[in-house]
């Protein structure tokens, strides 16, 4: 949210024309190099924290504070530019990535009725943290699948050819904070999520968790 940055994660099998490249070494610099400026601390000192403990590191020092988060946000998605690549390896790994320790997460599905209406749908969402000055941390996940046949699921349709999109928000509860200071998130997250309702019901998107 508010970094104008997107990152794309795709598994395609593998033809053998192409070897893994290899990351930056230092990818999580960018979130260190923060960190150390809100602090007042040597970089060196966060060294052995990786890419998730860092992100906890410095949401923990003002969670709520939108322009904090912000500078968070940018951080995160300066490691993902410099962790831009490919790699060989089970699809689930290649899927997976590390999200971090205790959050609060809303995921919902919606079909996509018309052309673009995922991007409309994110446009929408990222125009209301916006306009609301929400402290949205990163990311907004978003993927795709087709259809189900389960009854039950929010992805559920008759049309064989119907593709839903799947779209997750998020706010981390980091082991810095005391017990009121993980209810002011807890707060905060519900009105976030209260906040893209009307977006939701827009595009008929329902809760998966």
């Amino acid at each position: 949210p508010r970094t104008e940055k997107v990152v794309v994660v795709v598994s395609n099998p593998h033809n053998g024309d192409q070897p893994p490249s290899k990351p930056d070494p230092d990818a999580t610099a960018p979130l260190r190099r923060l960190l150390g400026q809100c602090t007042k601390q040597p970089e060196s000192d966060f060294k052995q924290l990786n890419f998730a403990q860092l992100r906890d590191e410095l949401l923990t020092l003002n969670p709520l504070d939108p322009e904090h988060v912000v500078q968070v946000n940018k951080a995160e998605a300066e490691f993902w530019v410099q962790n831009a690549g490919h790699r060989l390896g089970d699809s689930t790994d290649i899927l997976g990535f590390e999200c971090g320790g205790s959050q609060w997460v809303l995921e919902v599905a919606f079909p996509i009725k018309k052309p673009l209406g995922d991007i409309d749908f994110m446009q929408d969402i990222l125009s209301t943290i916006e306009k609301q000055n929400i402290p949205a941390p990163a990311p907004i996940e978003q993927r795709w699948t087709a259809r189900s046949h389960a009854p039950m699921s929010p992805a559920h349709s008759n049309d064989p050819n119907q593709v839903f999109s799947w779209v997750g928000v998020i706010m981390y509860l980091p082991p810095g904070q005391d017990d009121e200071g993980l209810q002011k998130i807890t707060d905060q997250f519900e009105a976030y999520t209260k906040a893209l309702g009307p977006v939701y019901k827009q595009y008929g998107a329902v809760p998966h968790w």
